[in-house]
């Protein structure tokens, strides 16, 4: 059961402290949006001192041709750690991390048991204040996108089970539909700030996995 939990919380992609965060099958960034900025690499602590993150610099970023992402650690309030990769893509005026699963630590060795799950991306909106030392991050509000895809239900390709959504469509219609509604009110999530606790050059270098494709 512990496992089950573990493995449930992994996959769904709890992103930081933030709930009810809006989970898609595809990337947000398509190859021309893709960014890096080593400004983000450090060690970071949310306000309440609940949540931390450590962002180093994925270990393949230095070989040829690498599309450059990040190693990102999650851990929370009750010290378990969630292992991410994370790409930023410009999209418009906005700055978006997107997350997916770093690793198949801690899951079965089985290929068949591993067949059956589907690595899943989550957004943040992020941005850094205060010289450097502040990180904001925002994610879409599964509550608000409940509300307007039983309203809308072709603004965006998605599943719907009970009161789950995934969303399905292709990368570039993702940042379409974000561009379009980001700005809407409940849309996105309120700031939530983390505090930079070491600078850059003090975060290790960490392994990624290969980038998804977009769509």
């Amino acid at each position: 059961m512990r496992f089950r939990a573990r493995l449930t919380l992994l996959m769904m992609l709890a992103a930081l402290s933030l709930t009810g965060c809006v989970r898609s099958l595809y990337p947000i960034y398509t190859d021309d949006t893709l960014t890096y900025d080593p400004a983000f690499l450090g060690a970071w602590v949310s306000e309440d001192g609940e949540t931390r993150l450590e962002i180093a610099a994925s270990s393949t970023n230095d070989e040829p041709d690498a599309v450059k992402s990040y190693s990102v650690t999650h851990t929370d309030k009750d010290g378990e750690r969630g292992h991410l990769i994370g790409h930023l893509a410009k999209v418009g005026d906005f700055l978006i991390a997107d997350l997916t699963v770093g690793d198949e630590e801690g899951l079965p060795a089985s290929d068949l048991y591993k067949a059956h799950l589907a690595p899943l991306h989550t957004f943040w909106v992020v941005r850094l204040d205060h010289g450097g030392d502040a990180l904001t991050v925002r994610a879409m509000e599964h509550d608000w996108m409940q509300k307007f895809l039983d309203a809308n239900p072709a603004a965006v390709a998605h599943f719907k089970s009970r009161d789950d959504i995934v969303l399905i469509a292709p990368s570039e219609q993702l940042q379409k539909f974000l561009l379009a509604h980001a700005k809407d009110e409940g849309m996105l999530s309120d700031v939530e700030t983390f505090r930079r606790t070491k600078p850059a050059a003090a975060t290790a270098t960490a392994p990624a996995s290969q980038p998804a494709k977009s769509r």
